[in-house]
């Protein structure tokens, strides 16, 4: 039976503020907590419904009426699994990263992150403004990608001015993706949903690059999650 303190517990990992304070986060599903535990990181705590569907020493059995207490979503799943935080590795060696300057929305961001692990980018730039990447939407969004990709929290402008590799933002009125020239080594920065890159970052940009348009397309832009994925399969192919 579950205490009021647990589902206290559980539930206040909604917020941020906590999250960074107790060092962990929620994963619901049972596809979602497998790939925590197939990757290594650290259990806290294990609610199942039905243990068949985690078979793992360490899970509790819950009725479905106490999984809906400690749920973040609309129908409850089967699974639920308090997490640590992992310790992030040093993204300096990879090639290739990618940053985001205030992607706001969670399902965004947890389709990005399930995008960079599709084309194998380990590491991904988080300025300030962006969605927290433990987010529990977000976490839900990756599908399971979070377990692989790491997510960095930093201040995206100086983090860009230190930088030696070619800096490449995405904008409406850049070069042209198919006839760009991509280099071996660089970081790939998308913006916001709704206001694309800030100033700040612009002028801190290298070269900007636009995906083309079909002939005759009316559309004034592609959804950012969506534009990060032709990118990043173009680099991934090209390199």
């Amino acid at each position: 039976m579950l205490s009021q303190a647990k589902i206290r517990f559980v539930n206040q990992l909604n917020r941020k503020k906590i999250r960074l304070d107790e060092g962990c986060f929620i994963v619901e599903g049972s596809k979602g907590v497998r790939e925590g535990l197939q990757e290594g990181l650290t259990l806290r705590e294990l609610y199942v419904t039905d243990q068949s569907s985690i078979l793992f020493s360490d899970a509790q059995i819950v009725t479905e009426k106490e999984m809906g207490k400690i749920s973040q979503l609309i129908t409850p799943s089967n699974a639920l699994a308090v997490f640590e935080i992992p310790r992030l590795q040093d993204w300096q060696h990879s090639d290739w990263i990618l940053a985001l300057d205030e992607i706001q929305d969670p399902g965004n961001l947890g389709t990005i992150i399930r995008t960079a692990d599709w084309f194998g980018f380990k590491h991904i730039l988080c300025g300030q403004g962006t969605v927290d990447s433990f987010h529990p939407k977000v976490i839900q969004a990756t599908m399971g990608s979070y377990a692989r990709i790491q997510c960095h929290a930093v201040d995206l402008e100086n983090c860009l001015r230190q930088q030696n590799r070619v800096i490449i933002g995405a904008n409406l009125e850049g070069t042209s993706l198919n006839s760009f020239e991509m280099p071996s080594r660089g970081i790939l920065v998308i913006g916001n949903e709704g206001r694309g890159l800030s100033k700040n970052i612009q002028r801190l940009l290298d070269v900007k690059i636009t995906i083309e348009r079909g002939k005759g397309s009316k559309v004034e832009s592609l959804n950012a999650a969506i534009s990060t994925a032709i990118i990043l399969h173009t680099i991934s192919n090209r390199l």
